[in-house]
């Protein structure tokens, strides 16, 4: 069963996409981190397909936005337009991109846009929810990424042109292992533990019935 390059997930048959020299070059736009030649003949799931065409359109009207910044006085005027769609925002509806998180979030998904370029910059709660499922989704797939890198290096492959469901399964099998052999592990410690309470519990009756024996005599 084909395995999505993106999630990691097992996919049916005709629930995915392959990823085509011009698909990679859209994969790419949304997560550049990834190394897509790493894995040959890799697939994408349907869900993880929609996510990187929602997320590219966004990245790309974000950018687009970035160039009519640049060519109008929206970048001198302190209007309260979204920085990603330029949609007007008031109070309640956005969020300030100066805040730490909002701004790390914006650098890890859209490094290429400053939104410095305009001042006290805000982005709507719409592109606030996308830019927040869409860092959430990036840091996904790099976890994958991180999982398929560190496996082709414990494994001493030198050409990693490997199948993706056979690491899969093995590094699901090496989980089921080391789960297997904590819980070995915790049940020996707890049953060493329960010896260790019984003892303490026979050598405080001794020293009780000793004393009582003193008291007695």
């Amino acid at each position: 069963m084909p395995v999505c390059r993106l999630c990691f997930g097992f996919v049916h048959q005709k629930s995915f996409l392959k990823l085509t020299f011009a698909y990679k070059c859209i994969v790419n736009n949304v997560v550049p981190e990834l190394d897509l030649e790493m894995v040959d003949n890799s697939v994408v799931c349907k869900c993880c397909s929609s996510k990187i065409h929602e997320y590219n359109e966004f990245k790309i009207t974000c950018y687009e936005v970035k160039q009519k910044l640049l060519k109008t006085s929206l970048v001198n005027n302190q209007i309260r337009n979204c920085r990603t769609c330029l949609n007007p925002t008031n109070n309640i509806s956005h969020v300030i991109l100066n805040s730490p998180d909002v701004n790390n979030i914006f650098k890890i998904c859209l490094s290429e846009i400053d939104f410095r370029v305009s001042l006290d910059s805000v982005i709507c709660s719409k592109c606030h929810d996308c830019l927040e499922k869409f860092y959430q989704f990036k840091m996904s797939c790099l976890q994958v990424e991180e999982r398929l890198k560190n496996y082709i290096k414990n494994m001493n492959y030198s050409n990693p042109s490997i199948d993706l469901e056979k690491i899969k399964v093995e590094l699901e099998t090496f989980n089921e292992h080391r789960l297997k052999t904590t819980d070995i592990k915790v049940e020996r410690i707890e049953d060493m533990k329960n010896v260790f309470d019984s003892n303490s519990s026979n050598i405080k009756i001794k020293e009780i019935c000793l004393k009582s024996k003193e008291n007695f005599t």
